[in-house]
């Protein structure tokens, strides 16, 4: 059953707080990007005929994706240009615009200054002040041919792909969606808290790379304002008649309607919809905008039906999927649900039940063994939550010596986190339970390399007065 809106905000904020957690006690926590950098930059005039060797010719193959003004492509740098070793780079290049706009109709009814966009951009990013930060792409080098009317920049980029595309994808885990998510967050707080601050203005999921290491990395900068850009406004570029006021999708409505147009929160707002995106796993399509545009009263009327259906009812299936037991919201939902609902529940719940050529729901066997595993979690975290810590780690020692070497790490995990005191105290509850030495039992059934190993991992004065092997 797909994971409710409201479960997944839950989950997701638990991630966050951790992650919060870990970047307050470590360097990550540090401001990064403040720093200004006056050291020269040195960016490459690439020439058009080597920028389509770069890009492969812009064939279809090394298309990423579209931008606000142009288009996006993989490329590498070969032997020879500019560079020792072949390198792994990003292209864009400008066009025009790529989606429309009630107000110029077809994207094309809009006029694109493609070399002031160019410049403008390389000016920003190789400004000392901003080109530090990790979560800005970082320039190479760039190609102005006004004869063969091509606009482009080279980006130190090797992505794994745009945000768009991955906010989709179940192989986007949970975790790396809050990293990007405060890393994103980050990146608005430092373009925001200049003393003139820079409003993105067309923040877009599109518009962010994620790399192997899911860091977002925003690229697109073509309605960039304030800060070195100049005065905080929208910019008018003539011969257009109004100025664009934002990226389809990630628009506030009120304040287009209200024509509040210049306030940073509008990047808040675009911030917004990237949030909820990566929380229902959903995103806006330029192409059926009206079907998946977000909306706050949409999103926050959700939420709210699932809240008022009680905190167990989120779903049975979320209590039962990798994470052990939640037994008082499972009998929550089952105990208040009438047949009704037991029947949606079953309907939703396709992992266990489906439907056959008669129309019955039936229970598929396959898959009972994950859900008893489920409950098993739970009874094996309750049990070893209210043991006595000796008694805990002997029944731990005990089970990871007949599971063989695979579970010998919990051998040296304990062995090393443990005091002496505490380990003593785990050999008196090993010898009470089980009627065995536990040095003995180890040295019985420990043998050759992975004895030689848990000597190696587990040096410590505490461990060899108690293990003699």
């Amino acid at each position: 059953m797909p994971e409710s809106l409201s479960g997944r905000f839950d989950r997701m904020k638990k991630a966050w707080i951790s992650l919060l957690r870990k970047k307050a006690t470590g360097d990550s926590a540090k401001d990064v990007g403040t720093e200004s950098d006056d050291s020269p930059i040195h960016l490459v005039d690439y020439t058009s005929s080597q920028l389509k060797a770069i890009a492969n010719n812009f064939e279809e193959e090394n298309f990423v994706t579209k931008t606000h003004f142009g288009k996006l492509y993989r490329g590498e740098i070969p032997h020879g240009i500019d560079e020792d070793v072949p390198r792994r780079v990003t292209v864009k290049i400008w066009q025009h615009l790529q989606w429309g706009f009630p107000s110029f109709g077809k994207p094309n009814g809009y006029v694109v200054d493609k070399k002031s966009k160019l410049m403008n951009e390389v000016y920003f990013l190789s400004h000392p002040s901003v080109r530090n930060h990790p979560n800005l792409v970082k320039l190479i080098g760039y190609c102005c041919d006004e004869d063969e009317g091509l606009y482009a920049v080279v980006y130190d980029l090797d992505p794994l792909d745009t945000l768009h595309n991955l906010i989709t994808k179940a192989s986007f885990p949970w975790g790396s969606r809050i990293k990007v998510a405060l890393e994103l967050a980050g990146l608005l707080a430092f373009l925001h808290g200049h003393e003139l601050p820079y409003m993105v203005r067309n923040l877009d999921a599109m518009h962010v790379m994620v790399d192997e290491r899911y860091r977002p990395v925003l690229f697109e900068f073509g309605t960039l304002t304030g800060g070195i850009m100049g005065e905080l406004k929208d910019i008018l570029e003539e011969p257009n008649p109004y100025p664009l006021m934002g990226s389809q999708g990630y628009m506030d409505p009120h304040m287009a309607a209200t024509g509040v147009f210049w306030c940073v929160q509008r990047d808040v707002y675009a911030y917004g919809v990237i949030l909820i995106s990566m929380l229902e796993m959903k995103v806006v399509d330029k192409d059926h905008i009206d079907d998946t545009i977000i909306l706050l009263a949409t999103v926050k009327a959700d939420y709210e039906r699932e809240r008022e259906c009680g905190a167990g009812k989120l779903s049975v299936a979320w209590h039962t999927q990798g994470f052990g037991v939640d037994e008082t919201s499972i009998l929550s939902i089952l105990g208040n649900s009438n047949l009704e609902h037991k029947k949606s529940l079953r309907q939703g719940w396709s992992k266990f039940f489906s439907e056959d050529e008669y129309g019955f729901e039936r229970f598929d066997p396959s898959h009972v063994k994950s859900l008893k595993l489920e409950f098993k979690r739970f009874r094996d975290a309750v049990m070893l939550s209210v043991l006595h810590p000796w008694e805990r780690d002997a029944r731990l020692i005990e089970k990871a010596i007949k599971k063989g070497p695979k579970h010998y790490n919990i051998i040296v995990e304990i062995a090393c986190s443990r005091s002496s005191e505490e380990l003593l105290g785990a050999r008196k509850a090993y010898h009470s339970l089980f009627d065995q030495s536990m040095e003995e039992d180890i040295a019985a059934h420990v043998k050759g390399s992975e004895r030689k190993d848990i000597a190696l991992y587990t040096r410590q004065d505490a461990f060899q007065e108690v293990f003699i092997i």
